[in-house]
């Protein structure tokens, strides 16, 4: 299954947050989130597992972190924000 939201959705913040996804594994058991990555709701979670299904829920994993390695260069990307990266082509002809 796949789903192609387009740079109109995933591009735009308010829009991608008011926006949300649910994966089920049918024992209890889920992953949900918004489109833009933020965990807006208690209930978010990566990894969601039913050790007594259907209740008895745990968070196994909430969040990710992404991070931009250019070079020498790394930072760590977060939901929201923007970032002004100028990298001299002289001083890393590599790029």
């Amino acid at each position: 299954m796949s789903n192609d939201l387009g740079r109109e959705i995933c591009g735009n913040l308010p829009t991608g947050e008011s926006r949300e996804w649910l994966l089920t594994n049918g024992i209890g058991g889920y992953a949900s989130g918004t489109i833009a990555g933020l965990v807006t709701r208690r209930y978010h979670g990566l990894l969601i597992a039913a050790l007594k299904p259907p209740l008895n829920r745990n968070r196994g994993l909430s969040d990710r972190e992404d991070h931009l390695h250019v070079a020498t260069f790394e930072t760590q990307l977060k939901v929201g924000e923007s970032l002004t990266l100028v990298v001299s082509t002289e001083e890393h002809p590599e790029l």
